[in-house]
């Protein structure tokens, strides 16, 4: 809890067995109330090693996707009562010890979201994370997820999910590193 507002990390998985214990470990438990993860029909041991680490663990049926997966782990969290939700990779793409600095800035009513990015600057062939960015409004927010979805090619819906956004302009940085962070009144569905 920070603040008085119940903060939830979301982990939309996808075989993430290899890696999901080590970016548990490092999710600061003295902020974030609840972590869930969403399984999207992994082929690895993926839902088992989430539930040993007592994980509030759901699991898609059939592959449906990056964009459903994090549909399905947004509705959770706004079923389990989150105030602040942090998607993580389970995957150690992005450090998960940016949370609090995160979690902060949403706390402090200045932003609507806030975004954190491993590529910008260089940092990605380092493997450091870079600092959070605020985001400045909820349609700076959407543009990026929509971006998101169709920079990466992959068809997985969330440039429909998004679809009341604008698309980003052809020189805009990568959006496949780019960390999503919206308080639950926020998310973009």
């Amino acid at each position: 809890m920070l603040e008085h507002q119940r903060v939830t990390v979301i982990l939309p998985a996808y075989n993430a067995a290899e890696t999901l214990a080590r970016t548990c470990a490092e999710i600061p438990r003295d902020i974030v109330d609840d972590v869930i993860l969403t399984d999207d029909a992994s082929r690895d041991d993926t839902v088992s090693i989430a539930r040993s680490l007592g994980l509030h663990t759901i699991r898609h049926d059939r592959n449906r996707g990056y964009g459903a997966n994090q549909k399905t782990c947004y509705a959770a969290a706004l079923a389990r009562n989150a105030d602040i939700v942090v998607m993580l990779h389970p995957d150690y793409q992005y450090s998960p010890k940016l949370v609090p600095a995160m979690a902060a800035m949403l706390v402090s009513g200045h932003y609507d979201g806030v975004l954190a990015s491993r590529i910008l600057g260089g940092g990605a062939l380092a493997g450091e994370v870079l600092l959070p960015t605020p985001v400045a409004d909820q349609k700076q927010v959407r543009r990026l997820r929509v971006g998101h979805g169709r920079e990466r090619g992959e068809g997985s819906g969330t440039e429909r999910e998004c679809a009341e956004g604008e698309a980003l302009p052809e020189k805009s940085p990568p959006i496949d590193a780019v960390r999503h962070v919206c308080p639950p009144q926020d998310l973009l569905m």
